[in-house]
């Protein structure tokens, strides 16, 4: 899925970052998120946020 058509950033690139333990501060400014309207920014807020949780409750369950 596309998150920011501005860059054509799309969720997996968010993801793997996400995944190599970038913050969304540094994903932004690795990828170029939300450098020109900005829009995608909550979108890419909230994937992150749900993938963080996921991970929390993978690790708690073990």
């Amino acid at each position: 899925m596309i998150v920011c058509l501005c860059e054509n950033i799309n969720s997996r690139k968010i993801q793997e970052c996400f995944e190599a333990g970038m913050t969304l501060e540094e994903i932004r400014f690795r990828l170029g998120l939300g450098n020109q309207c900005g829009s995608c920014l909550e979108a890419a807020e909230k994937m992150i946020r749900t993938e963080a949780s996921n991970t929390i409750e993978k690790l708690a369950i073990g």
